[in-house]
């Protein structure tokens, strides 16, 4: 599908690095990593339900690549890569938005086909998003009202709580570590956002 043919049909945002992206029909092409963490950096986790300044995804992201098995250190790193384009739904009301699960996974499958990434997130990312999510919740949030349903071993790691900028470099400093070696992707767009 062209850019063309989904200005007329879909509505785009303009990213970080400055390209036209298209949530309800990503298109590989206009993933960028620049884009990723630095939309990540800026999304707070819990909807800002935090006792912290801020705590992002970009953060997140990098205590889960931390506790999966080093293979899935990328992908760990990536798996919420989707959340920078179509932002951080909070769990409760993402079940009551179907086509947002849709949408999510259209994005996802832009970010693993631009990143050769698995089209499913394996049981082990699932896993450790729930013990770095069970330790995030010890050190951010305040006590729970009522049972969340999760509970287990918590992860391993230190939340920083860092600022946008700080968790921004974190990510890429991450990013570059895990892809060393790897085919080049580009890390910025030629293109602007003008219609």
């Amino acid at each position: 599908m062209t850019a063309d043919i989904r200005a007329g049909i879909y509505d785009w945002m303009c990213t970080y690095s400055g390209v036209k992206y298209y949530p309800a029909a990503p298109d590989p092409r206009d993933v960028r990593i620049v884009d990723i963490a630095h939309h990540l950096a800026r999304l707070c986790r819990y909807t800002g339900a935090i006792k912290t300044e801020h705590y992002s995804v970009a953060e997140h992201s990098v205590h889960v690549s931390y506790c999966v098995p080093p293979e899935m250190a990328f992908l760990g790193l990536m798996h919420d890569a989707p959340e920078a384009y179509i932002n951080d739904i909070n769990r409760p009301l993402k079940r009551s938005l179907p086509d947002y699960a849709n949408i999510e996974k259209l994005n996802w499958v832009a970010v693993a086909t631009k990143f050769n990434l698995p089209l499913e997130l394996p049981p082990e990312i699932h896993a450790a998003d729930v013990r770095v999510y069970l330790t995030e919740r010890d050190a951010l949030m305040p006590p729970m009202p009522g049972d969340t349903g999760y509970n287990g071993e918590r992860a391993p790691v230190k939340i920083l709580a860092l600022a946008p900028n700080a968790a921004e470099y974190l990510f890429m400093q991450r990013y570059y570590e895990l892809t060393r070696g790897r085919s080049s992707v580009p890390l910025v767009s030629l293109e602007g956002c003008a219609a």
